[in-house]
């Protein structure tokens, strides 16, 4: 099977800032996280797309974000989907997908620079901590190499903002590192078995087995 190919980074950037203003001019609380914040953070890895977590708003809910992107047909094309609190749209002028997940926002965000065409932004971001909590949560939820590997570059990149000890009773109470392994054997997967002894659980993941 071929790997998708991925998008230039300065699509995906203007992509981005394209959302953050509808975001912003609407007064959402929001956050950039997944692949593309990693890349530019430096992280080698490709994507095709560009994904945010928006604060559910309390008034008409997820319904106000989706009029807020069809009300710019001319920039973006929003994409019925049926997966509960999730919208998915294109950035028209750059042949982008962007994820919207409705969900809550970490108690505290991280900011990002974001430069293409000669202008930065700043843009608020999911801290490391978070990020590594929730991308061992989609190590339970579905199988994509790529989480693994962003996985590996937060670990080998991002230690000083990372305190493992609290990912580890986290995703030990969700029971997501059970579920992660199952879909991620130690045996042919490497940094499984690191990502295990750096959280300290493996004798405990082993004996669940």
């Amino acid at each position: 099977m071929s790997t998708p190919a991925t998008i230039p980074f300065d699509r995906l950037a203007r992509t981005a800032l394209f959302v953050q203003q509808i975001l912003k001019d609407n007064h959402f609380s929001f956050s950039l996280l997944g692949g593309f914040q990693l890349q530019a953070m430096g992280s080698p890895r490709g994507t095709q797309d560009v994904d945010f977590v928006v604060k559910r708003p309390f008034f008409r809910g997820v319904d106000k974000i989706y009029h807020a992107f069809s009300e710019h047909p001319d920039t973006f094309k929003v994409i019925p989907v049926t997966i509960k609190d999730e919208i998915r749209i294109i950035c028209v002028t750059e042949g982008v997908g962007v994820d919207i997940l409705i969900q809550e926002l970490p108690e505290s965000l991280d900011q990002i620079c974001i430069a293409v065409d000669e202008k930065e932004e700043v843009m608020p971001c999911f801290p490391m901590q978070s990020m590594v909590f929730k991308k061992i949560n989609c190590l339970a939820v579905r199988i994509e190499g790529s989480d693994l590997t962003d996985l590996e570059w937060l670990h080998d990149n991002c230690q000083h903002e990372i305190t493992w000890s609290k990912i580890a009773a986290k995703v030990k109470q969700s029971g997501d590192i059970e579920k992660a392994v199952k879909n991620f054997p130690t045996e042919t997967h490497p940094f499984m078995a690191k990502l295990l002894e750096v959280l300290g659980i493996d004798d405990q993941v082993s004996a669940q087995k």
